[in-house]
């Protein structure tokens, strides 16, 4: 990551903010952004792993994921039964053999699968846990939720770079990722504490509805940049397989829309389940 990508990124993400205090977490607007948002990064996911031969149509893949997306914001929104989600899962893995079976080229059955299949898990039902943190709360309340989770992950990032590119010394794990050190994650951990714990001073111990105390709020800088960096890690080591430095061109300066929420992939069920665990019980 670079100066030019750590400035764009700062720039869309006082976007995000914005929306984020504008719209309330029950507006369907939140679907029709967020859903296409995780989409395109499984077409970029697909695209980058496998060749076209192996790929079959990209246009169910990305049904198939939108259907359980969908699934995932009528449970958190509308509270249908998790037993929605099952099924949905179940669609998303039917479909797929299905679709394999029924291929009449030489395409191999085994690698179809499972590229169809490691993509749908890997960005679909992560993905997923996005979603729900942007409409967990109060309906009628603002996006709190995902805006601390914005905050978390895109500050420790922004931490990460700039700890990392001034006295990191230590790579954290060189065959993957060169760049990141020890250090880096160090400043991830320690903007991410700040941050957190800052909130929850100014807000008196809240995100939106849900009770933030201090102590709870320390553990979250500790866990969601580990979390990050652990997506970014699993991202990079992706696009390593073959050799590519983004996963698309998607938005200048930044790479594809892959490259943005990596970290988002495993910090956001990293903080659904510490909501409903630790914080809503």
């Amino acid at each position: 990551m670079d100066h030019k990508r750590i400035m764009i990124g700062i720039g869309i993400a006082a976007l995000l903010v914005l929306a984020c205090s504008l719209v309330p977490a029950g507006h369907p607007l939140v679907a029709v952004v967020l859903i296409p948002v995780g989409a395109r990064a499984l077409f970029e996911f697909n695209a980058l792993l496998a060749p076209r031969s192996e790929r079959g149509s990209d246009r169910w893949d990305l049904g198939r994921g939108m259907v359980f997306l969908l699934a995932a914001w009528g449970v958190e929104r509308y509270g249908w039964t998790e037993a929605t989600t099952w099924g949905a899962l179940f669609f998303v893995c039917a479909t797929v053999l299905i679709e394999a079976l029924l291929r009449t080229d030489r395409a191999s059955w085994s690698r179809t699968i499972g590229h169809r299949l490691t993509g749908q898990i890997y960005v679909i039902v992560l993905w997923s846990f996005v979603l729900r943190v942007f409409v967990s709360g109060d309906p009628g309340q603002a996006l709190w939720p995902g805006l601390f989770l914005l905050m978390m992950v895109k500050g420790a990032d922004a931490g990460a770079y700039l700890v990392g590119s001034r006295i990191g010394r230590h790579k954290l794990f060189p065959l993957v990722s060169p760049r990141k050190s020890w250090e880096g994650v160090g400043g991830a951990v320690l903007v991410a504490c700040i941050a957190a714990l800052a909130w929850s001073v100014v807000t008196g111990g809240w995100i939106g509805s849900i009770p933030l105390p201090l102590h709870h709020a320390l553990i979250l800088g500790l866990i969601l940049p580990s979390a990050g960096v652990a997506g970014d890690l699993v991202e990079s080591r992706f696009k390593r397989e073959v050799s590519a430095k983004d996963s698309a061109d998607a938005i200048y300066g930044m790479g594809g829309v892959l490259d943005m929420v990596d970290s988002l992939l495993f910090a956001a069920p990293v903080f659904y389940v510490y909501i409903h665990w630790f914080l809503t019980p």
